[in-house]
């Protein structure tokens, strides 16, 4: 048996301190909680620190309530969600030193107030659990990041949240705010003098016009340490209420300039009003490096183009654009001219155009239209078919790749063009390994010779894992044909890094990651114990 007593407690809150902030808090993209009644979601590797003895459950004890899941759906949470977040609640006001290590908190409701009535008492308890909840938030003094529902807040709650010392991101499905007539009105401008740690928000939905919320949002937007911005509108909310993001900008905001900008992403409304916003933006945001933008189901890609075209959008607009990332048919109006190294182009615009037949550019006249004023670095293409051509047109046009990642979505796509004899030869091998090879992706790679990243992908994956090894022959042809490349991803065939020559082999994250995790950081507390029992000299000091 370990005998963990050999370090101070006070080494171990170290140790187990690291392991808290070694992996990411906060996933913006995680999905919610399976089980809706749950309030307080503990991380793995802190189940995994709990799990060694009751020793180490003690010591992680506090970090249990470093992220707290307050959101409620009202049209399947049931009344012991309710309850179970008035007990934690409880809790916490008899232990109040807990509060200091609550980093994540996510509250409000699930989804807008336009479901149909229920008939029991929920709603009327729900908003006394909110009460308590805006009473609970300004409290909590380590709070790094809020997610909040749909749920007007009073803006008093949010004058205090935002002078708490470490709140660097904040997300509203639904940004309102309500002034009580009991309060007063907060001074924006001496809440500004406090410099918020703000640096993340994200608004998907701006609330009913009102000065309350527009004097808010606009604070929000004007703040020093503002990096990134992210806007995703709720469409039927914002074509109900007739308000926007963009629209609070263009008009609260016109002389503003975003100098600390830094990302963007946004989903551009079917609207030739919300297109001509967005480019006013562009204009105001000198410093920003990435874009991310997404467009609705109800526009196609060359809708928006032509909206963007006719909003006026040049090489003046994001002039310090460095990263793009949205449907590859806008790649070339957004890196002309400007200083773009990386483009990742968007699955769903496959998607979407394939289900409407729209017609489109062929993907090589594209490639040959990026013309950034520095070489492209970085390129990651999504296709519904596999075309030799398309490697043709990056060779051609951006020797100086250093990373590609080319994924088919179709797997039909890949037996490739009968017509074509040189492109069904090389999907050909690709599908089952023979020893042959195409000529024209052997011209291809030959120049891509800067190429140390390569990602050849079936999204469908319908094609199982070859048993290649060391020797080959598609591994070694690239080897030989890209001098730089350190690493291969396959789909057929695996996963390759070439500085140790050793092939690693896929495997399911989903399914060995918890254990993985549990294994590394059992592993490193036997290891603190192992040398704290070899140096003991070391370990008392």
């Amino acid at each position: 048996m370990v005998d963990y007593t050999i370090l101070p407690p006070e080494t171990w809150l170290l140790v187990v301190e690291f392991l808290a902030t070694a992996f990411p808090m906060f996933d913006p993209m995680a999905p919610p909680p399976e089980n809706d009644a749950a309030v307080l979601k503990i991380s793995t590797h802190m189940r995994a620190v709990s799990s060694l003895s009751r020793f180490f459950y003690q010591i992680a004890y506090p970090y249990r309530f470093q992220e707290i899941h307050f959101k409620v759906d009202p049209s399947r949470s049931s009344t012991l969600k309710l309850r179970r977040i008035e007990e934690l609640l409880d809790f916490l006001e008899h232990r109040p030193e807990l509060k200091t290590w609550v980093r994540v908190l996510s509250a409000g409701r699930e989804s807008p107030s336009l479901w149909r009535p229920r008939g029991d008492n929920f709603e009327s308890h729900y908003l006394a659990v909110e009460q308590r909840i805006f009473k609970f938030i300004p409290e909590l003094r380590r709070l790094n990041s809020l997610r909040c529902g749909f749920m007007s807040f009073p803006s008093s709650v949010l004058a205090g949240l935002l002078q708490l010392p470490q709140l660097e991101r904040l997300e509203f499905e639904e940004f309102r705010v309500i002034q009580n007539p009991s309060e007063k009105t907060p001074d924006w401008d001496a809440v500004d003098q406090h410099r918020t740690a703000l640096r993340y928000l994200t608004v998907n939905a701006v609330g009913p016009p009102s000065t309350p919320t527009t004097s808010a949002m606009v604070h929000l937007l004007k703040q020093e340490n503002l990096v990134d911005l992210t806007y995703r509108p709720h469409v039927f909310l914002q074509v109900h209420r007739g308000v926007s993001l963009l629209w609070t900008i263009s008009s609260h905001t016109p002389d503003y300039v975003f100098t600390s900008l830094r990302q963007l992403h946004i989903m551009l409304p079917p609207s030739d009003v919300e297109a001509q916003h967005f480019v006013e933006l562009g204009g105001r945001c000198p410093n920003l490096t990435s874009l991310t933008i997404t467009w609705n189901f109800l526009d196609t890609t060359s809708q928006l183009e032509d909206r963007l075209k006719r909003g006026g959008l040049t090489a003046c607009h994001f002039p310090a654009l460095q990263r793009f990332e949205g449907p590859f048919s806008l790649a070339p109006i957004f890196a002309q001219g400007r200083p773009v190294h990386t483009i990742f182009s968007d699955m769903f615009t496959q998607l979407r155009g394939a289900d409407r037949n729209e017609n489109r550019i062929p993907l090589p006249l594209n490639i040959a239209a990026l013309k950034p004023s520095i070489s492209l670095r970085v390129l990651h293409l999504v296709v519904s078919r596999w075309s030799d051509g398309d490697i043709e047109a990056i060779a051609r046009h951006h020797p100086e790749l250093e990373e590609l990642v080319y994924e088919c979505l179709e797997t039909d796509a890949m037996v490739g063009d009968c017509s074509d004899p040189t492109h069904t030869a090389s999907i050909h091998i690709f599908a089952v390994g023979l020893q042959c090879w195409s000529t024209r992706l052997e011209d291809a790679f030959r120049v891509l010779t800067k190429l140390k990243r390569l990602t050849l992908e079936n999204m469908e994956d319908d094609i199982p894992p070859g048993d290649a090894d060391d020797d080959d022959y598609l591994i070694a042809k690239l080897r030989g044909l890209c001098p730089n490349l350190r690493y291969a991803c396959i789909s057929w065939l695996g996963t390759w890094r070439f500085h140790s020559r050793h092939k690693v082999r896929k495997y399911s994250c989903d399914v060995h990651g918890g254990e993985m995790l549990t294994l590394a950081v059992k592993g490193l507390i036997m290891n603190v114990t192992k040398r704290a029992r070899i140096e003991p000299s070391t370990a008392t000091q």
